[in-house]
């Protein structure tokens, strides 16, 4: 997408707006002192498996604290704290104890503790930027877990307990899961270092202080995100600056081509902003918004819209949810004329919105497309069906299943792989593949 010297300079108005936020100024005096999670954190969503790597590196550092057995000689004090928190009785013990095993990612299950000592155990299902998961059957991944803590609680005759942790306690499903929130979980760790950590005599007291701080300053920070009002900054910026954010923070993780960045520095004269955490704030709010792997088929099915679309235009970045009725629309008459596309009507399908449902004129006939989880595009084809469904279905030829992929956000810059790795423009798709389908299959309603 092009942009004036005008936008560029609107955009950075906004970003030295939210800088005057007090929760912003927070955000940023955080990320300039030197923390080992910012570290670690920089060039994220590179890929969407980002969110997913960092819930991983936050369930290793919980069992790292609550392991009496690692190098930080705080004994069992962490998980001491935490099971106070649960109202059960549970002892402190500075000393290792072999008896003591903590795992990441046991069976799934982000963090387990099992004490033989106390004969207790502790599953522990850490959500930060995913809501609370369901099995390939259906099944809520907390009413599975508890299913293998069980099972292995009776055989070694050990009372189980159950926590998920998310950044603003939300509920789970399951009543044996308590709700913990990161407030809660910063607290403790406050208390774990007024009460144990200054008073430990490790040799190594200063670098146990040091990660277990940083730590509790990374859960500050992506509360702060998660206490405001996410779709301030949504409502603030318009779809280009969205796509502009993204293109943005893109630029920074690549370090190479920076025509955005520069374009933006012309106009940041007293150099007084720190235009790179800035923009990374934002991005990180548009992704609460909720984010996941799908999005960028999301998005796809969003832009596919507003290209054929005749009256409306939809949120792509993040891609808002619509009810059905929100989204009907007619197709652009040019196109109809142009390709001889028989489907004049249009809606995005229930849910998340990854399908489009077209109709013709009299409702008979319908064309579905939609994308997978895996960011595969179209996952079952395009499809010809009868309406309603009478089981006959006629696949399109031009854009054949699973033959586009949706990786490493270039929806946003308005391009996508086809299945053989090369990249292709949006522009290309319509007018190469996704038209062509249409008018294919408009020719082909006789068929069903």
């Amino acid at each position: 997408m092009n942009y004036t010297l005008k936008d560029y300079e609107n955009y950075l108005e906004k970003l030295k707006e939210f800088s005057g936020l007090n929760w912003v100024k927070n955000y940023l005096e955080l990320k300039v002192r030197p923390n080992f999670w910012t570290i670690i954190e920089y060039g994220r969503y590179e890929s969407s498996k980002y969110r997913s790597a960092h819930e991983t590196r936050m369930s290793k550092m919980i069992r790292w604290m609550m392991d009496p057995n690692e190098n930080h000689d705080l004994g069992n004090a962490f998980a001491y704290k935490l099971m106070n928190l649960l109202g059960e009785d549970y002892e402190y013990c500075l000393h290792k104890n072999k008896e003591i095993k903590t795992i990441a990612e046991y069976k799934d299950i982000d963090i387990f503790y099992k004490d033989l000592s106390q004969r207790m155990c502790l599953a522990i299902e850490l959500k930060q930027h995913a809501k609370e998961g369901q099995t390939r059957g259906g099944i809520s991944q907390l009413d599975k877990y508890e299913s293998i803590v069980e099972k292995l609680s009776k055989r070694e005759e050990l009372k189980a307990y159950y926590i998920f942790l998310t950044p603003l306690k939300e509920a789970p499903t399951n009543e044996k899961w308590q709700a913990l929130g990161y407030q809660e979980l910063i607290d403790l760790i406050n208390e774990l270092n007024n009460n144990y950590i200054v008073k430990s005599n490790s040799p190594y007291l200063k670098d146990t202080q040091k990660i277990i701080m940083d730590f509790r300053d990374e859960l500050q920070r992506t509360l702060d995100v998660y206490k405001k009002d996410n779709s301030y900054i949504s409502k603030k910026l318009t779809l280009e600056e969205k796509e502009l954010t993204f293109s943005l923070a893109k630029e920074i993780r690549e370090d190479t081509n920076s025509k955005h960045m520069d374009a933006l520095m012309k106009f940041n004269k007293e150099g007084d902003l720190n235009i790179k955490e800035l923009i990374f704030l934002v991005e990180d709010h548009l992704y609460v918004q909720d984010h996941s792997p799908n999005d960028e088929v999301k998005i796809l099915i969003r832009k596919i819209y507003n290209y054929l679309s005749g009256n409306k235009i939809l949120e792509v970045v993040p891609p808002k949810e619509y009810q059905v009725k929100e989204t009907k629309t007619i197709l652009k008459p040019n196109l109809l004329n142009s390709y001889g596309i028989q489907f004049v009507k249009m809606e995005l399908t229930k849910g998340k919105g990854q399908g489009i449902n077209m109709y013709t004129d009299d409702g008979k006939d319908r064309i579905y497309l939609s994308g997978d989880t895996k960011g595969k595009f179209p996952n079952d084809g395009v499809q010809l069906l009868k309406n309603p469904k009478d089981g006959s279905k006629i696949i399109s030829k031009k854009l054949k299943p699973r033959s586009f992929e949706l990786k490493d956000n270039l929806i946003l810059e308005d391009k996508i792989h086809d299945k053989d790795g090369n990249v292709l423009s949006l522009d290309q798709f319509m007018e190469d593949y996704l038209i062509p389908a249409l008018a294919e299959l408009s020719n082909k309603r006789h068929q069903l």
